[in-house]
């Protein structure tokens, strides 16, 4: 279970911790000779590592999503922001959602990633501008109005 550098300096996940994923991700990458690398500790599993690395630095991001796309083995690449919210499953899923804030206008932000059929996620309040709230928490901290101006003085808040 880790995340390796491809050729393009971009990174993939592989997380082939059942016996099973890994034996089918040793057999893609025909290195059966890893298979039994599983779930091994030390300097063993530093060599591992390193020859895994190594076979991922060959060839790019993209070369490599596309070679394990129908071998089920746990691994998919790790996506930058712009690619995680355009992102078929995302969308389906509706993890990425727009809302209006009334001083930054509209806001795309992640939603909250658990779903259920019997709760209906919906935004209550949009997110807080910088120190909009800071009185209000100081003071039910038990801060007094005369200490929380105070820390505005000497810039803490």
């Amino acid at each position: 279970y880790n995340i390796y550098e491809t050729s393009d300096s971009r990174f993939i996940a592989l997380a082939a911790l059942e016996f099973k994923f890994w034996e089918l991700f040793c057999k893609a990458i025909n290195r059966n000779d890893l298979i039994s690398s599983h779930l091994i500790f030390g300097m063993d599993a530093e060599k591992a590592y390193e020859d895994v690395s190594a076979i991922f630095k060959k060839n790019t991001l993209a070369y490599w999503t596309d070679y394990f796309k129908d071998i089920d083995c746990c691994i998919s690449p790790v996506l930058s922001l712009d690619e995680s919210v355009k992102n078929e499953q995302v969308i389906e899923r509706e993890m990425v959602i727009t809302q209006e804030h009334p001083a930054e206008g509209n806001v795309t932000q992640f939603s909250l990633p658990i779903k259920s059929s019997e709760y209906n996620f919906t935004i209550q309040l949009p997110a807080p501008l910088l120190g909009e709230h800071t009185q209000d928490v100081l003071s039910s901290a038990g801060y007094t109005v005369n200490e929380i101006d105070d820390f505005r003085v000497k810039k803490i808040i």
